[in-house]
């Protein structure tokens, strides 16, 4: 078999497992945040977040990283005609960036995938979806 393909099978299974870990990982501690009263109002959540420095720092870092994924998303997904962003960006703030950015990942990878098949190579810039 192909280096290439087994390369590509190989990053479309580690997207789909770090999905599903991101979506289960924060969905519990989310639903956890949610019945024991939190999210009282719009900034709860934030709130929540930045109780002391060590965890203002992570949710910066988060916070920052995340803007630059999302913005990643937006181009990314333009130039190969990933369908859909703008699900992964809103998703990103209500969900987890970290369910949706390797989401966004494994769904680039299959359509970098379905361009090779149909002999597109190199991807171009694709109307946006």
């Amino acid at each position: 078999m192909d280096h290439a393909v087994d390369a590509r099978k190989i990053r479309i299974a580690l997207f789909g497992a770090l999905t599903v870990l991101g979506t289960v990982g924060t969905l519990n501690y989310n639903v956890q945040f949610l019945l024991a009263g939190g999210f009282s109002s719009p900034t709860a959540f934030v709130e929540a977040a930045m109780v002391n420095a060590a965890s203002s720092s992570v949710a910066v870092d988060i916070a920052v990283s995340a803007t630059a994924g999302m913005l990643f998303m937006v181009f990314e997904g333009r130039r190969v005609g990933v369908r859909h962003i703008w699900a992964y960006v809103v998703l990103s703030v209500f969900l987890a960036f970290a369910a949706t950015f390797p989401a966004f990942l494994l769904a680039r990878e299959l359509r970098l995938a379905a361009r090779e098949r149909a002999g597109a190579g190199d991807p171009s810039p694709a109307p946006a979806a």
